[in-house]
């Protein structure tokens, strides 16, 4: 629908902000589900082996189709391991995005579990549910699907991010020390 390379949320935030983005989305992946085992757990390694200044995990819905349960486990997990492997990278953790009604209830209930993970291993939660990121008028910066934002929505995303990560007080700086950050897009096999 849009975002694609430098359109993404993740590009604008980097190129506005300064940073290196080493996005490692994988579509249809979350904390319990994701293709080939790629749930955001199985990627730490990579993500620590970035050498990263931060460290955002960006929750969608896809946890949605794996079954009820074990949303918050596996994200305590992963954050556990994260904490374990890189204790001095800032972590944020954004809930799932609330853009069709008729998920609510599972959104929230996957949103408390993840905030319960997030908040038990120091990392800064951000509630797009609570700020109605995608609600009333906002539904417009949203594709034909009805669900993936366009280039205009993620625009958007990026200024949430941005004020975000902010209001969070992470202040990181624009460019990092010689060697201290890599980044290899593609993880690993």
């Amino acid at each position: 629908m849009g975002g694609l390379r430098q359109s993404n949320w993740s590009a604008l935030v980097g190129k506005d902000l300064g940073w290196v983005d080493c996005a490692n989305a994988v579509g249809g992946s979350g904390w319990t589900v994701g293709a080939e085992g790629n749930t955001f757990g199985a990627r730490v390694d990579w993500a620590v082996a970035q050498r990263p200044a931060l460290i955002i995990f960006f929750n969608g819905i896809n946890d949605l189709n794996g079954g009820p349960g074990g949303i918050g486990e596996s994200a305590d997990a992963a954050l556990k391991d994260l904490q374990a492997k890189a204790p001095d990278v800032p972590v944020v953790v954004i809930g799932p995005v609330l853009v069709r009604d008729l998920q609510a209830p599972g959104v929230r209930g996957m949103r408390d579990e993840v905030e319960d993970a997030a908040v038990a291993n120091g990392a800064t939660f951000i509630d797009p549910v609570a700020e109605g990121w995608f609600a009333g008028d906002k539904r417009a910066l949203l594709g034909e699907d009805e669900f993936h934002p366009t280039d205009e929505g993620h625009r958007y995303l990026a200024g949430l991010m941005e004020a975000s990560v902010a209001s969070a007080g992470i202040a990181l700086s624009p460019q990092p020390a010689e060697g201290a950050f890599t980044c290899n897009p593609t993880p690993a096999a």
